[in-house]
């Protein structure tokens, strides 16, 4: 999405100086609208998602524990830590992406693998 509004801002800028001088004045305009989008839309998309209740995980995310990584590591086990945030588009993406498809989420359920979540959401 942000990739979009971005491209809309450069086919408004290239526009500019090709539309007729009446409407020239429109595309900063534009511009400007599509830049406050791009910082928007991110926004409504991080709090439009639910979140557990005091930024704990869910599912099969456990909480972060760095004290027991090493613990868990020296039993064997494999710990794999997903650091994210509700406003990280990033992270936003990463989840819907690759964390949440079935290949991955398989394999962050195997024995021997433990899920951690580190939430910076209100850090």
């Amino acid at each position: 999405m942000i990739v979009g509004l971005v491209l809309a801002i450069a086919v408004a800028l290239w526009a500019a100086h090709r539309l007729p001088i009446a409407l020239r004045p429109a595309s900063p305009i534009a511009v400007v609208a599509l830049a406050l989008a791009a910082f928007v839309v991110p926004t409504q998309i991080a709090t439009s998602r639910s979140t557990p209740a005091a930024n704990e995980p869910a599912g099969f995310w456990k909480p972060f524990d760095e004290a027991a990584i090493g613990r868990l590591v020296a039993e064997g086990k494999t710990v794999f830590v997903d650091v994210t945030a509700d406003w990280c588009v990033t992270c936003i993406v990463n989840k819907q992406l690759i964390l949440e498809s079935s290949t991955v989420n398989a394999r962050l359920t195997a024995p021997g693998v433990l899920a951690m979540q580190a939430d910076w959401t209100r850090t």
